[in-house]
């Protein structure tokens, strides 16, 4: 049995209307390796001569900072101990919802449907996802215990041990996560504005050997990206998430 940590965010979520692309996503590592993993991705800040707790983030890259978020991305792909998986949904302002199915709803069922295809009930999980009000406690919950009840035929109370929210400041690998995730929507809503993040862009095409346009196959194991469109979404009825 092995103990892993996914760390989760979101990009150009259902508040940004000029966005038709949005996306959410989840780095997997296990937790015997994350203070080494810290450690790499701390040391890789130093080298480049900034302070090790300062946020990198897909919106902060810029020419001068390139090398440095091209480090962070090459370490991804050479620890064979992190995996991404994301969800990518276009169309988003055809998302319907109602007071019994809000935005805030469909946020945390896609939360669920990310982790859950990545889960293996004969591991424990913890979840930690980019705080993004103080309003999510009971959302938490719930998406823990959906969760949990999933995998009750594995004959254990609780496969996912705990959900909780940071900043992403506090975890070097949620910053990983927001650049992976952030990089793909980034590409999927047509932007081409930034030099630099079009270079990011081909950098991790070039190590994952993927398009980043659309779905890869379900077994793959490092970078798992899944695309939906709106129009084939259903949100599920009150009793849900």
């Amino acid at each position: 049995m092995e103990e892993i940590n996914i760390y989760c965010d979101e990009s150009c979520h259902l508040d940004y209307s000029s966005n038709e692309v949005m996306g959410l996503g989840g780095i997997e590592c296990p937790v015997a390796k994350i203070k080494e993993v810290g450690r790499n991705l701390k040391e890789i800040k130093r080298h480049f001569g900034i302070p090790e707790h300062q946020e990198l983030k897909w919106s902060k890259i810029s020419p001068s900072n390139l090398e440095l978020y091209k480090g962070f991305i090459n370490y991804f792909f050479i620890d064979d101990d992190l995996r991404f998986r994301g969800t990518i949904i276009k169309n988003k302002s055809r998302l319907r919802f109602t007071k019994k199915n809000t935005k805030s709803d469909f946020y945390y069922k896609m939360l669920y449907y990310i982790i859950i295809k990545r889960i293996n009930p004969e591991n424990r999980y913890n979840i930690y996802l980019d705080i993004k009000d103080t309003n999510s406690a009971k959302k938490i919950q719930t998406l823990k215990r959906y969760l949990n009840q999933t995998k009750l035929d594995c004959n254990v109370s609780e496969v996912v041990k705990s959900i909780q929210t940071i900043r992403s400041y506090e975890s070097n690998i949620l910053q990983l996560t927001d650049i992976i995730l952030g990089a793909i929507v980034h590409l999927n809503n047509g932007y081409s504005e930034s030099k630099a993040k079009a270079e990011l862009i081909s950098y991790i095409k070039e190590k994952s050997e993927k398009s980043l346009i659309r779905s890869t196959l379900l077994s793959e194991p490092k970078l798992n990206v899944f695309f939906s469109d709106a129009d084939r979404m259903r949100l599920r009825g009150e009793d849900d998430l």
